[in-house]
């Protein structure tokens, strides 16, 4: 079945860029980029110094909604976000790569400045530069005027100086990850570093245990090194309490954008975790941030015990190959900003849900995600997001909601 995309604008929220099974074809709404901001795009790339030619097809004559790269809104044509991230030193030796990581950075990352030209894409959301090497030039003062921005991620990007405090500008901003750069803030954070909370450091240890690494990218998680320095964890600078744990594995556009040689069957075969869930991830009682994208946990279902894990303000499984039913105790987390259950785009296990009363209890989530996920049986789903009072942005791809939708008795208008 065919989709559209259409967006409806309330009151209070956005549904921005949702698609919805209604057995209409929305290639028709498709007329090519916006020129101008394919001006912008294309000025931005003369800043660049590409040496491995990654943005080579980034020319007058091809779309520029079509670039590598680049996503534009499938209705309007406008350039929503752009990403053009590197290899981390894990995702590289992760992937099989073969050759020195200094080598890849050296060949296959970006440097340059930033181009002022940025500012001509009104409607970007997302802007991701991270793992180049911009050689400690300063993060551009400019971006504060970007007011669209609700995500941003210049980690290991290789920028220096001060952070430019024109960034508290970006009022509608979801996500900032400055991570890896130093920075000259005048304070040194070494001394309050004594190392992870050795029962967080047990809980992730427990965790490993559970998984299936085929690339053993968790080697170094090991009792003889500091918690707080295992790749994919993020502590606290003060406390050194587990913050953030981040396993994900390269989509499919991220890997063959990364110049990656090789099919991604084989990459996902060989580099993405599996496994299960431990709820020895209950101990970690301050994590905020949890993503486990892109991986393929081959069509488990989502632990119910996440539900009592009421830190948590980001939670991401999109594409990460769980299945079955959600469970409704994912509504116990009222402290949720970000939610992406995506389903797998991939393997294709089935996800799906029986209702979605649970959802309306998620008070403070600004994003949701259930693209892929069934939401055929979900009849009360319009009653379940008109009661999402922080709600920004909805997105419902493919979600085979084939009832009548009536919109009479809810709070927002089709714009």
């Amino acid at each position: 079945m065919n989709a559209t995309s259409f967006t409806l604008a309330f009151p209070w929220f956005l549904f921005a860029a949702a698609v919805f099974s209604l057995g209409l074809c929305h290639g028709s709404f498709n007329a090519g980029c916006i020129e101008s901001e394919r001006e912008a795009l294309l000025q931005f790339k003369l800043g660049l110094k590409d040496p491995s030619n990654r943005l080579s097809s980034w020319d007058r004559d091809v779309d520029c909604c079509e670039w590598p790269g680049v996503i534009c809104d499938n209705l309007t044509n406008h350039v929503l976000e752009l990403h053009l991230r590197s290899l981390s030193e894990n995702e590289y030796y992760g992937s099989n790569a073969t050759g020195d990581y200094y080598e890849y950075m050296e060949r296959s990352t970006f440097r340059g400045k930033i181009s002022q030209s940025l500012l001509n894409l009104k409607h970007l959301k997302c802007l991701g530069l991270s793992n180049n090497n911009f050689e400690g030039i300063h993060i551009p003062k400019f971006l504060g005027s970007m007011k669209s921005l609700r995500y941003l991620n210049f980690s290991g990007a290789g920028f220096g100086g001060m952070i430019p405090h024109q960034l508290g500008n970006l009022s509608n901003l979801q996500y900032l990850n400055l991570e890896a750069a130093v920075f000259s803030l005048g304070l040194c954070h070494g001394s309050f570093n004594a190392g992870c909370i050795e029962s967080e450091r047990e809980a992730l240890l427990q965790f490993k245990l559970g998984l299936k690494d085929p690339s053993n990218r968790l080697s170094s998680w090991d009792r003889d090194v500091d918690c707080c320095e295992w790749p994919g964890v993020i502590c606290d600078n003060l406390t050194n309490h587990v913050l953030e744990l981040h396993l994900r594995s390269l989509s499919e556009n991220e890997y063959y954008g990364s110049n990656a040689t090789g099919d991604y069957y084989e990459y996902m075969e060989r580099s993405t975790f599996r496994g299960k869930i431990s709820q020895s991830l209950l101990n970690l009682k301050h994590l905020k941030c949890l993503g486990l994208s892109n991986n393929n946990f081959e069509g488990i279902h989502i632990p119910k015990f996440l539900g009592s894990m009421k830190s948590l303000r980001y939670l991401n499984f999109s594409g990460a190959g769980f299945g079955g039913m959600i469970p409704h105790q994912l509504g116990n987390l009222s402290n949720l900003q970000y939610l992406n259950l995506e389903g797998d785009g991939y393997y294709y296990y089935e996800i799906y849900v029986e209702n979605l009363d649970w959802i309306s209890n998620l008070s403070s989530l600004e994003f949701l995600d259930l693209s892929s996920v069934d939401l055929s049986k979900a009849l009360d789903w319009l009653d379940a997001m008109n009661k999402l009072p922080s709600l920004v942005e909805l997105h419902l791809s493919y979600c085979s909601l084939n009832h009548k939708l009536d919109f009479s008795h809810s709070n927002f208008d089709f714009s």
